[in-house]
C-alpha cells in the first residue's frame, strides 16, 4: 500500500516541472546553420539567413547576443576555434562580417548561447 501511495505522489509531481502547452522550456536548445545577413553591434543582435532544403524560400531570424554568448572561429585548414571571443571582442573581429557562413546554438528563445564562424570558401571572397 505504501509503495502504491508513493508512486502516485510522485506521478502526481511530474507535471509541476513541465512547461504549459504551447510555451518553451528553456532547455530547448535549437542549432541553426545559416550566413550573416546583418551585424548590428549597437543592438547586439546578428540577421541570420537560415539555410532551407532546396524549394524552400530562406527564412532571416533575428538573434540577441547575451553576455555569456560564445564566438568561435574557425580556421581555413579546418581547425575548429578553441578560444572563444566574448561578444566586444567578436563585434571588432573582421571575420564577422555579412555573407560569413556560421552555425549558431540557440536557447529556443531567439538568444544566441554559441556562435561558429566557418572561413570563407574562396579567399577575398564572399
Amino acid at each position: 500500500m505504501s509503495r502504491f501511495l508513493l508512486c502516485a505522489a510522485l506521478v502526481g509531481a511530474l507535471p509541476a516541472g513541465l512547461p504549459a502547452e504551447g510555451e518553451k522550456s528553456s532547455k530547448e536548445e535549437e542549432v541553426i546553420e545559416g550566413t550573416i545577413k546583418k551585424v548590428d553591434p549597437s543592438a547586439e543582435q546578428l540577421v541570420i539567413t537560415v539555410l532551407v532544403k532546396a524549394g524552400k524560400v530562406p527564412a532571416d531570424r533575428v538573434l540577441q547576443v547575451i553576455a555569456s554568448t560564445r564566438f568561435l572561429f574557425d580556421s581555413a585548414g579546418g581547425e575548429k576555434g578553441k578560444e572563444p571571443l566574448s561578444r566586444k571582442e567578436a563585434f571588432k573581429d573582421k571575420r564577422l562580417a555579412e555573407g560569413a557562413r556560421v552555425t549558431v546554438r540557440t536557447d529556443g528563445k531567439e538568444r544566441l548561447l554559441e556562435v561558429r564562424v566557418s572561413p570563407r570558401s574562396a579567399p577575398g571572397g564572399k
